[in-house]
């Protein structure tokens, strides 16, 4: 991206992001179709009770994974090849570690998550029940996100993109299966996501294990760089509170819309799912500019 027309690059760059970025937030509005559909009202009041922790969660990781992207793009901007490998593999380790202390926390912690949101009695066992297993795949969440990021630095949008479509068209196979045939209602719906989150991961590291590229992940190499685990953290956190920031804001919203019930909850949930697609546009654009403008600095 240093090279070339800024405004073509720029949109041939966001285009692919801001399709991931769709195709990523597919997962929790099917699983609402799919049990508003075939399930009930309950269990759509219950997946929309959980959807914006689950949107505080990938907002915060997708945050994560553009502030480290700004380092890993400068050093590939300066083609210091060196330290840009010791850089990814830090940032994986860290984005494992965060990932895993998450995934422990928030299933023991989600009871107490869904009592300080007020949700109803008549859907708190269902809400319980599907964000627990939501939280098995937050590991897979955050270092799918921080693999993506990883390969955008590089200028690769499009790879990111392919694996989550067909991330997600395996989400919709599954919710069909677990919830229509197999009649596992939330549970079904939320193991469904754990197990596309699970490919998503799986097709990103086996990408970046390939051999020759400038980003290759070598298991050996998984070890910490204390210097460069601190400017990740210096740039990745505050971007992932920042990411954060709208989701956590709409919790407290959510918080009042719980207590009238859960017919205003599954009706507001409706509506937020399209909602909140409008706000992607800027989101991945932003990230498209992050990369370009990270990656001439390094040439700087």
């Amino acid at each position: 991206m240093t090279q070339g027309s800024v405004s073509v690059l720029l949109i041939q760059f966001a285009l692919p992001i801001l399709l991931g970025q769709i195709f990523q937030n597919l997962y929790n509005s099917v699983d609402s179709l799919i049990v508003g559909q075939f399930v009930g009202k309950e269990a759509l009041a219950a997946v929309t009770c959980c959807s914006d922790i689950s949107q505080l969660l990938v907002g915060f990781f997708t945050g994560l994974s553009a502030g480290a992207g700004i380092l890993l793009s400068r050093l590939y901007g300066a083609k210091d090849h060196p330290t840009l490998r010791r850089a990814l593999h830090t940032a994986l380790v860290f984005s494992s570690i965060l990932g895993l202390f998450m995934d422990l926390m928030g299933i023991v912690s989600t009871p107490l998550l869904l009592s300080l949101t007020e949700c109803p009695q008549d859907v708190y066992g269902l809400a319980v029940l599907y964000l627990q297993v939501y939280f098995v795949g937050i590991l897979f969440s955050s270092l799918y996100n921080m693999g993506a990021g990883i390969l955008r630095a590089v200028g690769d949008s499009k790879r990111p993109l392919a694996y989550l479509i067909i991330a997600s068209t395996i989400n919709i196979l599954l919710d069909v299966l677990f919830v229509v045939e197999l009649k596992l209602g939330v549970m079904g719906v939320a193991m469904a996501t754990v197990i596309s989150q699970f490919l998503s991961v799986m097709l990103v590291v086996q990408q970046l294990m390939c051999k020759g590229q400038l980003y290759q992940l070598s298991i050996r190499e998984l070890y910490v760089d204390w210097r460069l685990l601190k400017e990740i953290v210096n740039l990745g956190i505050p971007a992932a509170l920042q990411a954060s920031l709208l989701s956590l804001s709409n919790l407290f919203v959510q918080r009042y819309i719980n207590l009238f019930g859960s017919a205003a909850m599954a009706g507001v949930g409706a509506a937020k799912k399209i909602d909140k697609f409008i706000g992607l546009i800027s989101q991945s654009l932003g990230l498209a500019i992050t990369t370009f403008i990270s990656q001439n600095l390094g040439l700087v």
